[in-house]
This record gives C-alpha cells, sequence and structure tokens, in this order.
C-alpha cells in the first residue's frame, strides 16, 4: 500500500529542484544562446513529422524542438530540402540536425544517435487486406528494397522463407513498392510499419525481427548540443508526449485518410455514431464516469474518432438489445458481441480466489464449486456443464465480486486479468485474493462493431494499427488505473511520513554550507527514501539493490571509468527497478512464469521508473539505468529496442549486475542458482544478452562477485 503513497508523493515534492546539466553542457548554452540550429528530415510522413494541408511541417518533433527552445534558449530552424542535397550533406559531415535518419556505421563516425519513441517494425504489406501465409512464400513475387536493413534482417532471422521466395522484385524505395504492389508486378512488398502513410494495405507483423526506432541524427561537431538533445528529449516523452499525440492525431488522420473510401461514406451517411458505454462507473483502466460524462481512454479514442470524421459521437448506457454503431467495452466471450473487434489489447481469462486456495486443475479444480464472474454483461461460456461447477454468478461490481469472495460466498473468481488485478490493486487486497489459474483462450478486448457498420470498423483498424508507435504510447496507459482508489486508514501514517520527508528535506537545505553539499545531501535522501519504497515490494529487495549496487561499482572501477561515473553509478544502480512499485503485487509476486499479458505490465516499469527518476533531477546515468536496463546487446530486449554500444554503458554494466544477483537469489518460486552454474549462463549470452566487454570483466573478477553475493 505505501508503494502508492511514495508514487504521488515523489511526484510533487521532487518537482521543486532545477535542471541539472553538466558544467559543459550549460557553457555551450550560454555561449549559443540565440543562435540558429538547421533541422533536415528524412520522410516527414509520420506524425512524429508530416507536412499538413499547407505543407507546413508539423508533429511530435516539430512540438518536441518548440518545446527545447524555450527550455535552452536556441533557436531551432527546420529546412525545406530536396532529400538528395540532404543526403549530400550527411555524406559530407555537413549535416548538423537530422530527423528520421537510420545508423549506419559511416555516419556513426561523423553523428551520435538519439534514440525517439518513433518505432517501427518490419513486415509484409499485402493488397486489399489479403493474410499471408509464410509457408506461401513460394508462390509469391516479393518486392524489396536492395540491401535495406528489412531484406537484411529477414534473411537473418526466415532464412529458409527467404530461400523459398518465388521471385525477388528489387524496387527503388516504398513509393515504387506500393506502386508495383498496386499494378500487380508483385504480391508482396516487404517494408517498415510506418511507411504506408494511407493506410492502404494490410500490414503483418514479422515477430523474429525486433522493432526498431527512427533516430535524431546530431552531429559529433556539437557534443554538448546532442547530449543536450538527448536529455530533453527522455523528460518531453514525460512531460509531455501523450498530450502532443492526442492533439496531433486527430489532424494527422483526417489529412491523410481525406480521400479515403471509407472515410467519406461515413460522412455522407452518418448524422452521428453512437457509441453504447458499460453501464457501469468505471472499469479501469478503460474509463470512468462522472456525473453523466465518461473519461479515460476509450472514450478519448472515440472523441478522436469523431474528430477525424467529423460526426458528433454520442454516448449512450448499453442496454441489451439496443443498436448502437460501437460498443465501447466488446468481448469475444460475450453473449451479444459483435461481429468485429478492433482490439485495444488481449486479455488473459483469469482465476482469482483467496490466498490460502491451491493453484487450479481447470479439468478438475472447477467440479463442485461456486463460481463468480465479473462482467457488465453475461458471457457465452457453458460452465456448469463444462467443468460441472456447482453455481455460476454474474457480479456488476468489483466490491460486489470481492466482497462475495471474501465472505466465501463463492470460491472462484473468473474475469479479465487487467481489470481485475488493477481492482485488487486498487482495493489493497493483494495478500488477500490471488490468481490460482487461467482459462485456455485469450481473447481480445476492445472497440465492437456490427457488420451493418463495416465502413467504421476498416477506419478504426486503419487509426489504430497495433504496430504503430503512437498507438503503443497512448496504450500504455491501459497499465495504470485513472481513478485510484484512497484506503484512508493509511493517510494519518501518510501524512507523517511526508512531513518527517519534508523536515529532513528543509533541515538539509538550512545546514549544507554549499550548493554542492546541498545537493548532494538532497539527492542522498531521495534516493534512499526511493530505496525504501521499492524495498515495500519484496522482502528480498533490500539485499538485491545493495548488492547490485556494489556490482556494478565494481565492474565500472576494471572498466577504467571516471571518479565521478563510479561514484554515480554506485548510489543510482540501486534505483534500476524503482518502477516496481507501480506494478500490482500480483505480478511481482506471482509464482511462476508471468503470462504474455502479464509480462507487458511488468515492462511498464521501465518508463514509469524513468518518469520517477526524471522528476528527481539526479542526472542523466540514473534516468538511462531505470529506462535502458532491459535492454539487450543484440537489440532484442525491451525499453527503446536499442543495440549494442547505443545502450548506455551505465545500463550495459547494471543489467549483467542485476541478472546475476537474480540467478543467485532464491525465491519463492524458485531455487538460486550456484556462483558456476550462473557464470556459465552470463557466458552463454557474451554478444547476445550483454556487452562482450563486460562479460569479460565479469569473468576475470568472478570471484569478487561471489564474495560480495555471500557477504552481502
Amino acid at each position: 500500500m505505501l508503494k502508492n503513497f511514495f508514487i504521488v508523493f515523489f511526484s510533487m515534492v521532487i518537482n521543486i529542484f532545477s535542471a541539472d546539466l553538466s558544467t559543459e553542457e550549460n557553457a555551450w548554452i550560454s555561449k549559443n544562446r540565440g543562435r540558429v540550429i538547421q533541422i533536415d528530415s528524412l520522410r516527414p510522413t509520420s506524425i512524429f513529422l508530416y507536412r499538413d494541408e499547407k505543407g507546413e511541417l508539423r508533429g511530435v518533433q516539430k512540438e518536441f524542438f518548440k518545446y527545447l527552445e524555450k527550455k535552452i534558449g536556441v533557436r531551432f530552424k527546420f529546412r525545406d530540402r530536396d532529400i538528395s542535397l540532404i543526403k549530400e550533406d550527411i555524406c559530407n559531415n555537413n549535416s548538423e540536425i537530422v530527423i528520421n535518419a537510420s545508423k549506419n556505421k559511416s555516419r556513426d563516425n561523423f553523428y551520435k544517435f538519439v534514440a525517439t519513441p518513433n518505432t517501427y517494425y518490419t513486415g509484409f504489406y499485402t493488397k486489399d487486406f489479403e493474410i499471408l501465409n509464410l509457408n506461401d512464400i513460394h508462390e509469391k513475387r516479393v518486392g524489396i528494397i536492395e540491401d535495406s536493413t528489412e531484406e537484411i534482417k529477414f534473411k537473418e532471422s526466415y532464412n529458409k522463407q527467404y530461400e523459398n521466395i518465388k521471385e525477388i522484385v528489387y524496387v527503388k524505395n516504398p513509393e515504387d513498392g506500393f506502386k508495383r504492389l498496386d499494378s500487380g508486378d508483385i504480391d508482396v512488398y516487404l517494408g517498415k510499419s510506418n511507411t504506408d502513410i494511407f493506410k492502404s494495405y494490410d500490414f503483418q507483423v514479422l515477430d523474429r525481427i525486433a522493432k526498431n526506432n527512427l533516430k535524431i541524427m546530431v552531429s559529433k561537431k556539437e557534443v554538448c548540443l546532442a547530449n543536450i538533445v538527448e536529455k530533453y528529449q527522455k523528460k518531453f516523452f514525460n512531460d509531455g508526449m501523450v498530450q502532443v499525440l492526442e492533439n496531433e492525431r486527430p489532424i494527422f488522420y483526417k489529412q491523410i485518410l481525406k480521400n479515403d473510401k471509407d472515410l467519406k461514406y461515413i460522412k455522407e451517411n452518418y448524422k452521428e455514431i453512437v457509441v453504447s458505454m458499460p453501464n457501469v462507473e468505471d472499469i479501469n483502466p478503460l474509463f470512468y464516469r462522472k456525473k453523466e460524462n465518461y473519461f479515460g481512454y476509450v472514450p478519448d479514442r472515440m472523441i478522436e474518432f469523431g474528430k477525424i470524421v467529423g460526426v458528433p459521437i454520442v454516448f449512450k448506457p448499453y442496454k441489451s438489445g439496443e443498436y448502437s454503431n460501437i460498443k465501447a467495452v466488446d468481448y469475444k466471450l460475450f453473449k451479444e458481441r459483435s461481429e468485429y473487434i478492433i482490439p485495444y489489447y488481449e486479455s488473459n481469462v483469469t482465476f482469482f480466489s483467496n490466498v490460502n486456495s491451491e493453484n487450479l486443475n481447470l479439468n478438475t479444480g472447477l467440479k463442485d464449486k461456486k463460481v463468480g464472474y465479473i462482467s457488465h454483461e453475461d458471457l457465452d461460456l457453458d460452465f456448469e456443464r463444462t467443468y460441472e461447477v456447482k453455481t455460476i454468478v454474474r457480479y456488476n461490481s468489483y466490491e460486489e465480486a470481492f466482497k462475495a469472495i471474501l465472505d466465501k460466498e463463492i470460491e472462484v473468481l473468473m474475469g479479465d486479468f487487467r481489470t481485475i488485478s488493477l481492482a485488487i490493486s486498487r482495493k489493497h487486497l493483494e495478500k488477500k485474493i490471488k490468481i490460482v489459474g487461467f482459462y485456455n483462450e485469450k481473447p481480445s478486448v476492445g472497440f465492437g462493431v456490427n457488420i451493418e457498420d463495416i465502413h467504421i470498423a476498416r477506419l478504426l483498424k486503419k487509426i489504430l494499427p497495433d504496430h504503430s508507435s503512437d498507438f503503443h504510447i497512448l496504450s500504455s496507459r491501459l497499465n495504470i488505473p485513472d481513478t485510484p482508489d484512497v484506503d484512508y486508514k493509511y493517510i494519518s501514517l501518510i501524512v507523517t511520513v511526508s512531513m518527517i520527508i519534508i523536515f529532513i528535506m528543509y533541515f538539509l537545505l538550512l545546514k549544507s554550507q554549499s550548493e554542492k553539499s546541498r545537493a548532494e545531501r538532497i539527492t542522498k535522501a531521495l534516493v534512499e527514501s526511493f530505496e525504501i519504497a521499492n524495498e515495500l515490494n519484496d522482502e528480498d529487495t533490500g539485499n538485491h539493490i545493495l548488492r547490485v549496487n556494489l556490482y556494478s561499482k565494481l565492474i565500472a572501477e576494471k572498466l577504467g571509468c571516471s571518479r565521478k561515473f563510479i561514484q554515480e553509478i554506485s548510489t543510482y544502480a540501486s534505483l534500476h527497478d524503482v518502477g516496481k512499485i507501480g506494478v500490482s503485487d500480483m505480478i511481482l509476486k506471482k509464482p511462476g512464469k508471468l503470462t504474455e499479458e502479464e509480462f507487458e505490465t511488468m515492462k511498464s516499469h521501465v518508463t514509469l521508473g524513468h518518469k520517477l527518476i526524471v522528476k528527481m533531477e539526479v542526472g542523466e546515468i540514473a534516468e538511462n539505468i531505470a529506462l535502458y536496463h532491459h535492454e539487450k546487446y543484440d537489440g532484442q530486449g525491451y525499453g527503446m529496442g536499442l543495440i549494442g554500444e547505443d545502450i548506455p554503458l551505465e545500463a550495459r554494466i547494471v543489467s549483467l549486475a542485476d541478472v546475476y544477483d537474480a540467478l543467485r537469489q532464491e525465491r519463492v518460486y524458485k531455487k538460486g542458482f550456484s556462483h558456476e552454474k550462473a557464470k556459465e549462463i552470463i557466458e552463454s549470452e557474451r554478444g547476445k544478452h550483454f556487452d562482450p566487454k563486460i562479460v569479460d570483466i565479469f569473468l576475470k573478477y568472478n570471484d569478487q562477485f561471489d564474495t560480495i553475493f555471500k557477504t552481502n
């Protein structure tokens, strides 16, 4: 429970401190204030940078550089130039900043690359929404840009399919690829997910190829500028990215879809679009109702849809048998489900019970049991007959269902994992209700549309493609509740702790004799407070984060890093998993393997941790550790999908330190490995999960790692 307080409290308190750039970066800003820096862009065709109807550039990156101008007083000018001239300047090292650049060896010599949230996947485009079976690739003519990243990655990851392609047709660029697809010269086009600006084709992600991101490329002549752009890009991601996306999406999609047949049909044939909302007060994290108005992710997407199509959206409570154009929350398991479901996520149907229950065997464990489920509609499940349950009861609200299971009116509670686990966390019932099993289906939860409104279904799919980076950024809101409940019995404790921490910080401010010592003392107090908050998750966390600090310090010393770097990493490595204070204990302490959906929720801890640390403003090393420590050297990790030395050194160090300690630790759900076994595993991941240089340091000094583990 207390971890919820720490999230809210520190988000408010640590905002009082100013940004901390390095001395060199502050000097660069002072020297260059008022200077105009030129920005070029390669293919401004996504919501991150695009041209509006007047031909003016706008989008997320345009707003970012406006934000940066206000922060540092340097002016940024976007140039409108032919792409051949931009590429010529890049080759001659004459560019200052280039947006949407891809990294290669020749560019790496002259430019620093700053990762952006503009991610993309590699996959196949097909016409008329044909679904491609990779086993049929021997029958297909495939358009590919010769020697492109997509061809190289496909050949590496799908070598057998690549060799079996009926005919490879090399195309000049994406425009040529789509033109040949339209004319029938090719059956399939291999490309990036962000190149179909007009949303005219079906795109199938190739799962074996890791997603990548487009970069901001900054000349190494301006190293300080590159560092400043990188730091403020992260801050902007936390401070305003979602709001900018929500502002830009209606403009962007309205423009690129202006000639779309489905949009034209909707404009001509609909006076209003009726959206039926579940007849409950809230289903977090999907929506909540305040008086007669709806708020949250789902109504926001519907309001956005109305702006794009230019037709009013009317929200009405759901009534069985009453027609609506869109069901805001639809589910494959509903009795009255729609023909089309445009998903916002896939759902694990999960079974919950009280803490004393055993894990369920679904073939026998439900027999003669009283089962309840939470849903605003009846489910299309014949549980009584299939599982021989004694009774099955539907509950409209979490409060009713939780009371029933705690009062033993029912023995098992069934429902959507995401919404129920968040509700359990909000009600602080993790110690009383636990997961005991999963149903064998994983149906989608999303917007429901009937066959009569197929034009709406098709258009929704175009503006909510599950492979687009803006969709993923917006849908990250589905990992946290919009309206957290307050547990009033903790209010006095929270107020007391708050006053103590504020008093300590105030005392440090008065006592410090210099700006440097003041900042160091406050930072130490904040870091220690975050560590305490993080330890609330798990009794094993305290020693783990201490050891990760010590391992990280050892590696940094043996790598010959600067004294400042060693000091910072030995202080901030402990914050690598601080974002887990925002993840439900039901996931953190689950005895066994996480489901795919649980793992997606778990992954959100890196962005939450980064947000908290950015607010602390303790520096880039701490921020990088939180955001990038789950990246892998071969690009198969998560966070921003970075590869190799694009991953900051501090994150590469903490990654190995964290994994080594996790391997050695004994937990309730696993036995700890011996030092020799842990060493063998880490060595096997050299060049894959871990930086080869850091693995070599680990192997050379592995006995010291063993000593740290045994003595701490």
